[in-house]
């Protein structure tokens, strides 16, 4: 197979970032000093790079100044091994989901506190499809999935994404306030789906249910996109669909939770 040289489209500080994380590899702790001395980067642009890894938890400081690999590290690989369960689990429900709206539908999970991650996705029939794709993140106030998972949070969850939300003017429908969002929860969770009117993509409708574990934690949500002319014309049937699929997600969950680490 030919090898693809990429190296002009690298983007240096993220490679010296990595290049910091690579010498973990083969040693447990680190000092800044050796660190410089093994990357050669200078004890400013070191510092730099270790301030901001830290901020972002993928290393921590230890109490004597030394470093060593972050609790993210732990977290990602849990959660990839999570993840891909589950989407061997929810894909047949989702295809299924896909089949009987003819809209793209999505397995989504929630990522850290602020994000949605678009883990599975199966198109429909419509000529048409959402543009979204398996990997995309986007903010939990701002999509039908999110919302759907977050009204099921506990209240200190909510009041704490609350207080650090800053809202971005997707379109001219985007959420802007606060008391919006805790609207939009309560109107979830009394009609058992969430909605997403063309808040972030103009044209662009969502209608999500959440995936919950027998304790009543969202663990996912199922969602499904289209045109605004279609979703709205079907959403009876569409919100039907989901509220089934959504159903029988839990069921399953259940079912697994006793021989399966998903919950």
């Amino acid at each position: 197979m030919k090898h693809t040289d990429n190296s002009q489209y690298i983007l240096k500080s993220v490679d010296k970032a990595l290049g910091i994380i690579d010498l973990f590899a083969s040693q447990k702790e680190l000092g800044s000093n050796e660190i410089d001395r093994l990357t050669g980067l200078g004890k400013s642009t070191t510092f730099r790079m270790l301030a901001t890894l830290e901020n972002r938890g993928y290393v921590l400081r230890t109490a004597d100044g030394k470093y060593r690999l972050g609790m993210k590290f732990y977290a990602m690989k849990d959660l990839m091994a999570t993840r891909n369960e589950l989407v061997d689990i929810m894909r047949p429900m989702l295809t299924q989901l896909a089949s009987e709206t003819g809209e793209t539908c999505h397995l989504s999970v929630m990522s850290g506190d602020s994000d949605v991650y678009f883990l599975d996705k199966v198109l429909g029939t419509g000529m048409i499809h959402s543009g979204s794709s398996v990997g995309y993140t986007r903010p939990i106030y701002a999509t039908s999935a999110g919302l759907a998972m977050l009204a099921y949070k506990n209240r200190a969850f909510v009041r704490r994404y609350a207080e650090n939300l800053a809202f971005e003017q997707f379109t001219p429908k985007s959420m802007r306030t606060v008391a919006e969002l805790y609207e939009k929860l309560e109107e979830t969770r009394s009609r058992g789906y969430a909605e997403d009117d063309e808040e972030f993509e103009v044209g662009l409708v969502c209608y999500g249910v959440a995936i919950l574990s027998p304790d009543g934690h969202p663990v996912a949500a199922f969602c499904t996109s289209g045109p605004s002319t279609r979703m709205h014309m079907n959403r009876d049937k569409y919100v039907a669909a989901l509220r089934h699929a959504g159903s029988d997600a839990s069921a399953l969950l259940a079912v697994n939770a006793a021989s399966s680490e998903l919950i």
